[in-house]
């Protein structure tokens, strides 16, 4: 079983080659039980692109999906 660092690692590893820079900046906590997703993404698109990514990495935990979907400057 992965620990909860492997996942992070993986989790960042894999928002980071899907080659969108919002996907970079999603915060990813996990927990025994659980991986919750934080920040913010311009399209509907890329947040389901991070729920599924969390889904194949995370194995049986639960995710928790707190990305909003809101135009970002800078």
């Amino acid at each position: 079983m992965k620990t909860e660092d492997e996942i992070q690692e993986r989790m960042h590893a894999s928002l980071a080659r899907q080659h969108r820079p919002n996907l970079k900046r999603i915060r990813v906590d996990v927990e025994p039980d659980c991986v919750r997703l934080e920040g913010a993404v311009s399209s509907f698109y890329e947040k389901q692109l991070a729920f599924q990514v969390s889904r194949q990495e995370c194995g049986n935990r639960q995710i928790v999906d707190r990305v909003l979907v809101a135009p970002i400057s800078g």
